[in-house]
């Protein structure tokens, strides 16, 4: 998690064994609970690096709380349950991060859907925001985005208002998830 480089150099090995694999994604990492208010600002937007603790909220020295970011192991739809790590808390906000290797620069289709809220970010570029509420749902919302060479960093803020607090996100450059982005920036 602090070794990028020699990440890196794993990572490339991995996708020479899999040529059909055309990025390398680690895992996510969770950070939170944060307040909901996607207007405020919370430490992981400014510091999104998992081997580092972040403060809970922003805090004045000499002594602030700090979390660590917790690992949630990757599945195939991309889903990320904030519920167990937050203890099903309404009325907060969690954080996802996903650093994903790419051996060059490609176009990829982003596949998500949260519930309730979500605002996304690739490589410090607010890149999507969805501030309607409703179900996850895997693959709901699709748009295109370039990842660059080397590590990518991915990161989402989703809030949950009520119920469930869950993410579904994936990269896919499959034709037709490609397809469904037409119009996308």
């Amino acid at each position: 998690m602090k070794d990028w480089r020699s990440a890196k150099a794993d990572a490339q090995h991995y996708l020479a064994l899999k040529p059909d694999e055309h990025w390398c994604a680690l895992g996510y990492w969770v950070a939170g609970p944060y307040p909901e208010d996607l207007n405020a600002h919370f430490p992981p937007e400014a510091s999104p690096e998992p081997g580092k603790p972040v403060p809970t909220e922003k805090t004045v020295e000499p002594s602030p709380n700090f979390l660590n970011w917790q690992h949630v192991p990757l599945n195939p739809a991309g889903f990320v349950n904030f519920g167990e790590p937050f203890g099903g808390a309404v009325h907060i906000s969690g954080y996802a991060l996903l650093k994903i290797y790419s051996p060059k620069q490609q176009k990829v289709a982003i596949l998500l859907s949260a519930d309730d809220q979500v605002r996304l970010w690739l490589n410090d570029k607010q890149i999507y925001e969805d501030l309607t509420q409703h179900a996850a749902i895997p693959d709901t919302d699709a748009f295109a985005t370039t990842l660059v060479p080397g590590w990518n960093t991915l990161l989402a803020r989703v809030v949950n208002v009520i119920g469930t607090h869950a993410l579904y996100l994936r990269l896919s450059d499959a034709p037709a998830d490609l397809a469904r982005t037409h119009g996308s920036k």
